[in-house]
């Protein structure tokens, strides 16, 4: 899964729920979503003199358009000080279409780059397997928060919000809350729980470093960890780590790694290779209030400062089904 954070996930869940949309709902929808989450906007002004905190924080919820259309926005805090996580969804009753930025909030205008489109497909409503692909990892534009708390996004790539005005929805936000109550038990239920982890990453502290997650069987708890580290333009270091993800501690340990150096040409392609070694241990420790992994790897310390975080901007593929056999290559 390409959302991160738990409410994001809640979302979807409840946008299967109401394929409909949210069109002419507009009795049970709130265009004060602070007021709504229970905010104290006189409170806010007694506290004039406390450190500043991310102006999303007052908006942090779903939004639906009030045109009926039944595409839903959902805004949440990506850190203490401007970041914005931005997931937009269009459930249909056999697919679902959605949209992942990550952007930055300036006086209630969200700018993002880099923006990342999906589509799934179902086939048929009895269908099993659903079938998803990326239409694009290039998407730009805005996203503006009036005084009035009505939302208007500005898509650059296809224009495909064509003046949309998102409204708060109360009845959503309603669902989403219920459907965080023991969040840590149903999160996981009945799907490998490495799956949300699943996607690319980089390093907070050493660029170069890169890795990229893979869910392993659909009912089991096995994934796959690929760390590359290129730290000049003929030299490339990958790790390959197949573990197994601990639903109580949040970490995955692994066993049997396998380190290899490659020598790169001018154009990046590997000429030669080196296996180190292909008996490395250790834990990748996640920190799901940070959203980030801590790489402890107890062979040769390789992982010493690594703190990896979750990046739409690395790479053209991220999250897809591991077959159970190790990459032939970094992706």
């Amino acid at each position: 899964m390409k959302m991160k954070k738990l409410t994001a996930i809640a979302l979807v869940s409840a946008m299967m729920l109401s394929v409909a949309g949210c069109g002419g709902k507009a009795e049970s929808t709130s265009s004060d979503p602070a007021a709504a989450q229970g905010q104290d906007t006189e409170a806010a002004g007694e506290t004039a003199n406390e450190p500043e905190e991310n102006p999303i924080l007052k908006y942090e919820g779903a939004y639906c358009d009030d045109g009926g259309k039944g595409i839903y926005i959902l805004f949440e805090a990506a850190d203490e000080i401007d970041g914005v996580n931005i997931s937009i969804g269009y459930p249909e009753e056999t697919a679902y279409t959605y949209w992942e930025f990550t952007g930055k909030i300036k006086d209630n205008v969200i700018t993002y780059e880099n923006g990342y489109k999906f589509a799934q497909d179902w086939g048929t409503t009895d269908q099993e397997e659903v079938t998803e692909k990326e239409i694009y990892n290039d998407g730009s534009g805005t996203i503006e928060i009036s005084e009035d708390a009505t939302v208007t996004w500005k898509d650059n790539k296809e224009d495909i919000a064509k003046g949309m005005v998102f409204v708060w929805d109360e009845e959503m936000n309603s669902v989403i809350a219920e459907q965080m109550q023991g969040t840590d038990i149903n999160y996981y239920e009945n799907q490998n729980p490495s799956l949300n982890w699943a996607g690319p990453y980089v390093d907070m502290n050493k660029k170069e470093r890169t890795m990229v997650i893979y869910s392993g069987s659909e009912e089991g708890t096995d994934c796959l960890a690929v760390i590359t580290d290129t730290p000049s333009p003929d030299k490339m270091t990958e790790w390959t780590l197949t573990g197994n993800f601990d639903l109580e501690t949040r970490i995955i340990s692994y066993t049997g790694g396998e380190k290899v150096e490659y020598v790169l040409d001018a154009d990046g392609n590997k000429t030669s290779e080196s296996k180190v070694y292909e008996d490395g241990t250790g834990k990748l420790l996640i920190d799901e209030e940070a959203q980030t992994m801590l790489w402890i790897d107890d062979k040769e310390d390789a992982g010493s400062g690594s703190v990896f975080t979750f990046n739409y901007d690395y790479g053209e593929i991220g999250g897809e089904a591991w077959t159970g056999e190790p990459a032939a290559e970094a992706p």
